[in-house]
């Protein structure tokens, strides 16, 4: 997902171009909104904002066409406290058209919320988001979500420093962290049907998925490890570490197998690298004498490999715990395979202070 870079008052505000609205609308909906428009003066007159709100809303959709619903459902909407939306209701009176002194008042509110959206940002909390956004483009990503945090703790309610922040977060591979930014950006945008927040649902949906899906057992990564080499890495889905492992135990078996040592027993002398005439030939024996070293490798490899499965199935199944209620103390991290490219790294092990 890509991260946001604008947000209310990062630059001078401009009314979005006006949407097409119906040429026609039915003789009852033209009824229907007004009645619903007067409920709505009434819930006002009493206080009853919210229930105000709804069916301006309701009237707006039955009849798009009245610029004097739109003013007064903006007017609501600052009362009530969402800015934002008011401001757009601001746009849609003005281009619907109404009367001289609500148009003024309209422009001269917009004028107003502007300076106050701008006004609720600090500079400090604005230089903070713009170093995220540049950190998270150079791949500093924890400097990225420090520098998001450091927004956030001025303002709390700062829907796209939440949205950044949620996204750099699973750059990182912290879903479970990024997941409650997701949900309390949703929170942030209740009333908002846009493809941005249709896409953060469907995230929030893809990640929840993700997590519900177990680790790997270690203990049956340790069994299958025992069994056959590489076989636990193969289980917990690591087929690359899995091929090291069964490669290097097969390896050692074929050499220590193919290579066989006759001893020939022979009535003539033989000398040089002549060899015995098969007719002096007393007896012949063979030996493997590199077979049981192989195997013995064989059986090392084949423990080797089961316990570094285990040892890495167990992390993920700390780090999946871990993610989900974090944890601060000492980490120790034992042998592991990792093959990048052509580079094949081998750490006997390490420790993490958190």
């Amino acid at each position: 997902m890509q991260l946001q870079r604008d947000y209310p008052g990062s630059a001078p505000f401009v009314c979005p171009a006006p949407s097409a609205t119906p040429l026609e609308v039915s003789p009852q909906e033209l009824a229907q909104a007004a009645q619903t428009a007067t409920e709505a003066d009434n819930a006002f007159i009493l206080g009853d904002y919210e229930r105000a709100e709804e069916l301006l809303a309701r009237a707006s959709e039955l009849d798009p066409t009245r610029g004097d619903v739109a003013y007064s459902h903006a007017r609501v909407l600052e009362t009530l406290g969402r800015i934002q939306a008011s401001m757009l209701e601001y746009c849609r009176a003005i281009d619907l058209g109404v009367d001289d002194a609500s148009l003024q008042d309209a422009q001269t509110r917009l004028d107003a919320l502007d300076e106050e959206l701008r006004a609720s940002i600090s500079p400090a909390a604005r230089e903070r988001f713009a170093d995220g956004l540049a950190q998270a483009n150079t791949g500093l990503y924890q400097e990225s979500v420090d520098a998001f945090t450091d927004a956030l703790q001025e303002y709390p309610d700062w829907p796209e420093a939440l949205f950044n922040r949620a996204v750099v977060l699973e750059r990182m591979g912290l879903t479970q962290e990024s997941l409650v930014d997701y949900r309390r950006y949703l929170e942030l945008r209740p009333d908002e049907v846009n493809p941005q927040v249709a896409e953060v649902a469907q995230r929030i949906g893809m990640l929840e998925g993700i997590e519900s899906v177990p680790t790997p057992s270690p203990g049956n990564t340790l069994a299958l490890g025992m069994l056959f080499p590489g076989m636990g890495q193969y289980y917990s889905g690591r087929g690359i570490s899995g091929s090291v492992f069964l490669g290097a135990a097969a390896t050692a078996f074929t050499v220590g197998l193919g290579y066989k040592k006759v001893t020939v027993r022979c009535l003539s002398d033989v000398t040089g690298n002549a060899d015995c005439p098969p007719g002096d030939i007393v007896d012949e024996t063979s030996e493997r004498p590199l077979l049981g070293p192989a195997l013995g490798l064989v059986a090392a490899v084949t423990v080797a490999g089961a316990i570094e499965g285990w040892i890495r199935a167990k992390r993920a199944r700390q780090e999946q715990e871990r993610n989900a209620s974090p944890e601060t103390g000492l980490g120790f991290s034992g042998p592991s395979v990792n093959l990048s490219g052509e580079t094949l790294d081998f750490s006997f092990f390490s420790l993490r202070f958190r």
